[in-house]
């Protein structure tokens, strides 16, 4: 395929260089007889540019499906570190005993208790004010007086 794309680029070229010779003056091919020269260098010139071209664009579309597929992918194995970590958590209240000799994953374990008790403390004051505000809108009716 890549042959056959360059082989019609080259034809397109030659094409513009016979286009090019029959434009120009025949006194100009006679007075400059390396001209048809030149202008076939040109049409091998301009092959190469619309194959650079062709190169970059295809790179660039590739590239672009690259970065896709590598977000998706982060994405999968951001998920599956964080299975890791619920599995893990699940574990150590399971087996308390079974992490005590990995230091690294006891300070890790103890941040988290720490970033859960603010969530719970943050939980409990919330339901607090659920509570007091529940208490002033619902209180008992007055009884009416007969008349």
């Amino acid at each position: 395929m890549k042959g056959d794309c360059r082989h019609k680029l080259e034809h397109m070229g030659d094409s513009l260089v016979r286009w090019l010779l029959s434009v120009t003056a025949s006194k100009e091919k006679t007075t400059n007889p390396g001209f048809s020269d030149k202008l076939e260098h040109m049409g091998d010139s301009f092959v190469e540019l619309i194959q650079s071209v062709i190169h970059s664009a295809v790179d660039s579309a590739a590239n672009v499906a690259d970065s896709a597929e590598i977000r998706q992918v982060k994405g999968k194995q951001k998920k599956k570190v964080m299975e890791i970590g619920r599995h893990s958590l699940r574990l150590r209240q399971n087996e308390p005993d079974f992490f005590d000799d990995d230091e690294e994953i006891q300070v890790a374990f103890k941040n988290y208790d720490e970033l859960q008790d603010a969530i719970d403390r943050f939980v409990k004051a919330r339901e607090e004010r659920a509570m007091r505000h529940k208490k002033k809108v619902f209180v008992e009716p007055v009884a009416e007086a007969s008349s």
